[in-house]
């Protein structure tokens, strides 16, 4: 017994409790910092992220409004150009009889469908419809029809709504990196907490080296991945692709939406 007594104080010497018990306050004070910097950037990465919704919503809530206000100024340009479309051949066809309407018509009606209509009628082209594609690009007086403002309006409008939507899935990317960056500092707490708890060193360094890789890879996601740059690149090539209905270039779809949708 005394010999097996001598045997086990030899194998824990008070050298080698006393150096456990420094390398265990060393581990307990690494997974405390561990610990503490996960927690504060995983409220930071839930504000973000919070923020980040709340900008998706705002910009969802706009592109709808904007919507509905192109659709209005389309809805007028329709009713105001059947307006003028009626002015137009009604004073033709009096103008042709000549009746005293058509004083009254060029009179009554707004100076700039008159002169889409004079331009129309003594034009040497073949034209069919002054109100028609053909028409916009031969007539200088079509570009001043009040039904045209309203389509322009309506035109837009539109664009907005369509830049409000990009920019709701900019904001969706980046709301991507904050979720993910979440996830990776939750393990970060898990593994931190799970490690202060191990004694077979090997396994705590294990569980200590995931702790840290997940801060730093969470860390790195909070503070790098919110790139809003990075975040347009990745969204514009498929979005425009949508938009246009055609195929476009990474480049393209960048020009474009730098174009059309400036950041900022």
């Amino acid at each position: 017994m005394d010999d097996t007594a001598d045997t086990d104080s030899a194998l824990t010497s008070p050298g080698d409790e006393h150096e456990d018990k420094r390398r265990k306050d060393r581990v307990e004070l690494i997974v405390a910092v561990l610990i503490g910097l996960a927690a504060v950037l995983t409220a930071v990465a839930v504000f973000q992220a919070g923020k980040v919704d709340g900008n998706i919503a705002a910009q969802q809530t706009a592109a709808l409004g904007l919507t509905l206000a192109a659709n209005d100024a389309y809805n007028a340009a329709d009713a105001q150009q059947a307006i003028e479309r009626d002015w137009v051949f009604a004073w033709i066809t009096e103008a042709t009889n000549e009746t005293d309407a058509a004083d009254y018509l060029s009179n009554a009606m707004p100076e700039s469908v008159f002169a889409l209509a004079d331009e129309w009628i003594n034009a040497p082209d073949d034209i069919a419809d002054p109100f028609s594609e053909e028409a916009a690009q031969a007539y200088r007086s079509y570009a001043a029809l009040p039904s045209v403002e309203d389509f322009l309006r309506g035109d837009e409008l539109n664009a907005e709504a369509v830049c409000a939507t990009f920019r709701a899935q900019v904001f969706g990317v980046q709301g991507d990196s904050f979720g993910l960056s979440t996830v990776f500092l939750a393990i970060a707490l898990v593994t931190g907490g799970i490690a202060a708890l191990l004694r077979r060193r090997l396994a705590q360094n294990i569980v200590l080296v995931t702790a840290v890789t997940s801060l730093v890879i969470g860390a790195g996601l909070l503070l790098f991945g919110t790139d809003e740059a990075e975040a347009r690149r990745e969204v514009a090539p498929d979005f425009y692709a949508n938009v246009l209905n055609q195929p476009v270039a990474a480049d393209e779809a960048i020009t474009f939406a730098d174009e059309t949708c400036p950041s900022g």
